[in-house]
């Protein structure tokens, strides 16, 4: 049994008359001539894990997403937000005190509790996950490699590690699309972009880069620059099993794990 990639099966995706048995035919021909561009498909425990993990970045996802609500039914209200802690995050152990207490005129009032209420749900299911998380982290020696890289995080290695799978089907070299398709892994992604920040924080050479694309360009042309220059960390310390490290001069000279975006 093999699965096809659907993207490089031109033949039928080309096609103007499109029929499940002229696909079948298509894609039995193929096969039959070791031309079927097949798919990568992971372990089943891999795929179980990814399906954890996607899940918490779901959770997260939302919950950024309830946390800028709430900020939007406070901004209705100018006169309350003076009344908030001066705390660094709102959503902090004080910041979540003073938000159950507070007290807004109309519906906004019940708005407001119900998106507390929700709030609190999904930090309980991102708790709960994050112990599955730890567990997958424990299995792999490779997680503490990918712990080196700036940026990342306790939760980011174990979903790129295992979005990724085997880097040994990455292969090396430069490979031009053009502009960004999107056509790659969007989980991976992702992860990446969201890492960006953290990253150019706690190395120098990164944020050197960073802004270097930023005064050509634009930021988020730097954000996404930066981020694949953290996918090409990542496949350096995967495919060599080895810490990261901070040298300048190796990330100029390092080439880009194509693969990695495309497939």
């Amino acid at each position: 049994m093999a699965l096809a990639h659907l993207l490089k099966v031109r033949a039928i995706a080309e096609a103007r008359i499109k029929t499940d048995k002229i696909s079948a035919d298509i894609l039995a021909d193929l096969l039959r001539t070791n031309l079927l561009p097949e798919a990568y498909v992971p372990a089943k425990e891999t795929r179980e894990a990814k399906n954890v993990l996607r899940q918490r970045m779901f959770f997260v996802r939302v919950q950024t997403m309830v946390k800028n609500r709430i900020y939007a039914v406070l901004d209705r209200h100018p006169e309350i937000v003076p009344q908030a802690p001066d705390v660094s995050d709102l959503f902090g152990a004080s910041g979540m005190e003073w938000l159950k207490q507070a007290v807004l005129p109309g519906e906004d009032n019940r708005l407001l509790a119900s998106e507390l209420d929700l709030l609190e749900m999904l930090r309980r299911k991102v708790s709960e996950s994050d112990r599955v998380v730890k567990e997958l982290a424990k299995r792999d020696s490779r997680v503490k490699l990918l712990r080196s890289i700036p940026g990342v995080g306790p939760f980011f290695p174990v979903l790129i590690l295992y979005e990724i799978d085997d880097i040994s089907r990455c292969f090396r070299g430069k490979v031009f699309h053009g502009r960004i398709t999107k056509q790659g892994n969007k989980w991976l992604r992702w992860a990446l972009v969201e890492a960006v920040q953290p990253a150019i924080r706690a190395d120098g050479e990164l944020y050197a880069y960073h802004q270097r694309v930023r005064s050509r360009k634009s930021a988020n042309a730097a954000k996404v620059a930066t981020a694949r220059r953290l996918l090409t960390i990542v496949y350096r310390v995967l495919s060599q099993q080895r810490f990261y490290q901070r040298e300048a001069r190796q990330m100029r000279q390092s080439l880009t794990p194509a693969a990695l975006v495309t497939s």
